[in-house]
């Protein structure tokens, strides 16, 4: 029984410690990747992987994502993007919060030496890429890594969490 209660209290101690991870809204740098994107510009973000740790963390498993409303764009009758819609479902305490976002993925393709096209890579990994993207914008509307999308963060402007 000691050690039921130690677990508990050890596991209600890593909670606290995501939930105020999240409430500072700064992600720890061993976790942030970066990419070149477009215009040459280079992006810092976050892995799925993290984000759905980060989750499991903070509300102990007790969380859903569905994505929806998946599309494929054409641009000039070729497919190049497929998009989705995410929703994410928090629940602490007896409290749920659901936040909404799209994703969005380029779709690659298997050209030829004249840079032909000849066919998709796979749209299913452009479909789960795009899932995880809306993820990712979900979850920093929890404050989830969401220092990497604002431009404008100073880690100064936010107080520790009580």
């Amino acid at each position: 029984m000691t050690t039921a209660i130690a677990t508990r209290e050890s596991t209600d101690s890593k909670q606290l410690a995501a939930l105020r991870q999240i409430a500072t809204q700064q992600t720890d740098p061993a976790e942030i990747r970066v990419r070149k994107g477009r215009g040459g510009m280079t992006y810092k973000y976050v892995d799925g992987p993290y984000v759905i740790r980060a989750l499991n963390q903070a509300f102990g498993w007790d969380w859903d994502f569905e994505a929806d409303n998946e599309e494929v764009i054409d641009f000039n009758g070729v497919p190049f993007e497929v998009r989705c819609r995410g929703r994410l479902t928090v629940r602490l305490n007896g409290q749920a919060v659901t936040k909404m976002q799209y994703g969005s993925q380029a779709i690659e393709f298997i050209k030829d030496k004249q840079g032909n096209i000849i066919a998709p890579v796979t749209i299913g990994d452009a479909f789960k890429g795009a899932g995880t993207d809306a993820l990712k914008k979900c979850a920093s509307m929890l404050g989830i890594a969401l220092d990497l999308y604002d431009s404008d963060y100073k880690a100064e402007k936010y107080a520790e969490p009580e």
